[in-house]
């Protein structure tokens, strides 16, 4: 997952990276085509699976929560964990 901070507006914001810099923890489950997102503390977040072409296939606003990936599907996934101020963004390849 790469970790975006929002700033001001009309700066550049930095990568970090590094997931020990967000409180929320990405697991993929091979056997059971399941995506994982777990977190210590609750924090409001929107999450949201996309396909290749974008389309959102599967959306979460809860940190502890598990997403299914379609069966069958194969390809590349994005994942999009977004907060007050950061977002975090992953890829994998199914």
């Amino acid at each position: 997952m790469d970790f975006y901070k929002y700033g001001h507006e009309g700066k550049n914001t930095t990568v970090h990276r590094s997931p020990m810099r967000i409180p929320i923890d990405v697991y993929y489950d091979d056997e059971l085509r399941q995506i994982e997102i777990s977190g210590s503390t609750d924090i409001d977040v929107q999450i949201y699976l996309c396909d290749e072409n974008g389309n959102i296939i599967a959306y979460s606003s809860i940190t502890n929560t598990t997403l299914d990936i379609p069966e069958g599907y194969n390809g590349r996934l994005s994942i999009s964990i977004e907060c007050d101020n950061w977002v975090a963004i992953g890829c994998i390849t199914i």
